[in-house]
């Protein structure tokens, strides 16, 4: 089960969005942290618990954050802006990633498969 969940997003809409998507009836989460920068995510993944992350890629400082994550060995899903440039670059970092504006039953399927792993 996960339980603790970062998501890094600097826009609010879309981070409310994934809360929404989240807690309509993909995982129960009992906390949902949300930040708007990657400093404050890696002090957070540094001091919590997270078990799954969902973070923009375009956010300044994101690839730093990447390898930290990475070696933290937490789950990893990013999210991009729908580009032709940005799918090139999330398949070579070959992390899941969800497009935005999020697809509803895109984003259950995904978090559904990290459910089941836990």
């Amino acid at each position: 089960m996960i339980t603790k969940i970062l998501i890094v997003e600097d826009e609010l809409i879309s981070s409310g969005e994934l809360i929404r998507l989240i807690k309509k009836d993909t995982i129960q989460a009992t906390t949902i942290e949300t930040v708007q920068s990657m400093d404050i995510a890696m002090t957070l993944l540094k001091d919590h618990n997270h078990e799954l992350v969902i973070f923009n890629l375009e956010l300044p400082g994101a690839f730093e954050f990447l390898d930290f994550a990475i070696g933290s060995g937490v789950c990893l899903i990013m999210t991009i802006n729908d580009t032709p440039e940005n799918r090139i670059a999330a398949r070579l970092i070959e992390l899941d990633y969800l497009a935005k504006p999020f697809n509803p039953v895109l984003v259950k399927e995904m978090l559904g498969r990290y459910k089941q792993a836990m």
